[in-house]
């Protein structure tokens, strides 16, 4: 990676997203959506081990967060 905006660039026009998050971002929505105890995380780390993904091929170039509703 050269720099953080070559890695956003590569997300968005390799993958073909549509859209880009930032933890702080990401949090405002998840607030908005009555999420509490959002947490940024790391690749594999999580408490509900079924939503974990096991593929790290984008783990360079991906946000992990970590939301619950009470």
């Amino acid at each position: 990676m050269i720099s953080k905006m070559t890695a956003i660039s590569f997300v968005t026009q390799e993958y073909g997203h549509v859209s880009c998050w930032d933890f702080k971002t990401l949090e405002i929505f998840l607030l908005r959506a009555h999420f509490e105890k959002n947490e940024k995380t790391a690749f594999g780390k999580g408490y509900n081990k079924k939503l974990l993904k096991d593929d790290d091929s984008r783990v360079s170039v991906s946000l992990y967060a970590e939301g619950s509703k009470l």
